[in-house]
């Protein structure tokens, strides 16, 4: 099964410019936090370095903190150079954390929220030091006030300990104390752990499927839980054609997705139909444009947006009717990425790659390849081809 784990949610902390002075505990001395502040200074933003001196010394110390702890630069020798010989060797990861206790011993001076962002990141700096009850104590701290990815860190943590009995614990503790856990990756590693029966958990792959398939339905778009999904259904339901559907959905950027559409079993029970009727039978203002949005930004290997340029310079586009319904998609290019474009517009609409699309796609290549227009149906949607002065509109009409 594929496994997906967490990276710390990392929410950008701008930080500021000019030192404002702020009396540091006793924990971290005055040289400590002027290098520190200094440090900060050149990563912020002109917002926070304005708001710095209204913070308290607790959220200033998170700030500083967090800045240090998530740049993976380490500090020059005069940033670590510390009057006080014992701090002459600190290193920043250690300044970070130092600056992260601080702020914790001040808690109750911090809103709900940046509580559970420090003590999800404090607990981070003893994990990645194994110190996993210390790790684990904070980790907690963050759950209680409902910090959203603390829960799923802590119960990755407890898996990478091959502790899944706990890690089960953990994410069923969860999801009964908040709606804020209940994230797709959460249910992913859940299933995963009662799928595999990992550790001392009993196997149950129902429990499992059902696990994944909650994460499906809060984000449809991730290829672990496509390909878990297709899994299932290929090795237990035995339902092929649900199988393909998911397969197809991780084929793109998994070639163990790819391999397994070629499997005997699957051979014939193309996707395209279920995707396409999964934006024909949408008829409210938006929903479309919403549901191919998503498609666009999450199905291939980087966020794309209508109406911008791709990294390879295609551009794709929409048309709507009166009523402010899709009723058309397209995708301009240039002949050099004529396949790549194609094969996405085909994929944002019929998903599948492996089709009966590819007999008229060979037609379509062709005219690209003499400069020339082209239309053809499939699916009993409309096909057409344009070129003007050097550039190709590829475009798919949507008719229920």
């Amino acid at each position: 099964m594929k496994w997906s784990y967490v990276v710390i949610l990392i929410f950008t902390l701008a930080l500021c410019a000019a030192v404002n002075s702020a009396e540091p505990d006793s924990g971290i001395d005055k040289a400590q936090w002027q290098q520190a502040r200094e440090y900060f200074s050149q990563q912020g933003s002109t917002l926070e370095n304005k708001l710095f001196s209204d913070y308290s010394t607790a959220k200033q110390a998170l700030l500083l903190g967090s800045t240090l702890w998530l740049n993976d630069e380490t500090l020059t020798q005069k940033n670590i150079t510390q009057k006080n010989t014992n701090h002459k060797n600190e290193t920043q990861k250690t300044l970070a954390q130092r600056l992260l206790i601080q702020a914790a011993s001040q808690a109750d001076m911090l809103h709900k929220f940046d509580q559970g962002y420090l003590y999800n990141l404090l607990a981070s700096t003893y994990q990645r030091e194994n110190n996993i009850t210390t790790a684990a104590h904070y980790f907690n701290l963050s759950i209680d006030v409902e910090y959203p990815d603390a829960c799923n860190n802590l119960g990755v943590m407890w898996e990478q300990q091959n502790n899944f009995k706990q890690a089960k614990e953990t994410y069923i503790r969860c999801l009964a104390l908040s709606k804020v856990f209940a994230t797709p990756l959460l249910y992913l590693n859940l299933g995963t752990i009662y799928y595999n029966g990992a550790g001392t958990v009993n196997k149950n792959k129902l429990l499992g499927a059902s696990y994944w398939q909650k994460s499906y339905d809060l984000f449809p778009f991730d290829a672990d839980t496509n390909y878990n999904l297709g899994i299932y259904h290929l090795n237990e339901t035995k339902r092929y054609a649900k199988a393909r559907y998911y397969f197809a959905y991780c084929a793109f950027s998994d070639p163990d997705c790819s391999q397994i559409i070629a499997s005997n079993a699957l051979i014939g029970h193309y996707a395209d139909k279920a995707y396409l009727k999964e934006v024909l039978a949408l008829s409210a203002p938006y929903q479309r444009e919403n549901l191919l949005s998503d498609r666009l930004k999450y199905a291939f290997n980087e966020a794309i947006y209508f109406d911008e340029l791709t990294k390879n310079n295609l551009r794709f586009t929409i048309e709507t009717s009166d009523n402010n319904q899709v009723t058309s998609v397209a995708v301009s290019f240039t002949q050099s990425e004529a396949e790549r474009a194609t094969l996405m517009l085909n994929r944002l609409i019929y998903l599948d790659m492996f089709t009966g699309l590819n007999l008229p796609m060979l037609k379509l290549k062709s005219a690209i390849s003499k400069h020339k227009s082209a239309t053809f149906e499939y699916l009993k949607q409309r096909h057409r081809l344009t070129y003007t002065e050097g550039i190709f509109v590829y475009s798919i009409e949507l008719n229920n």
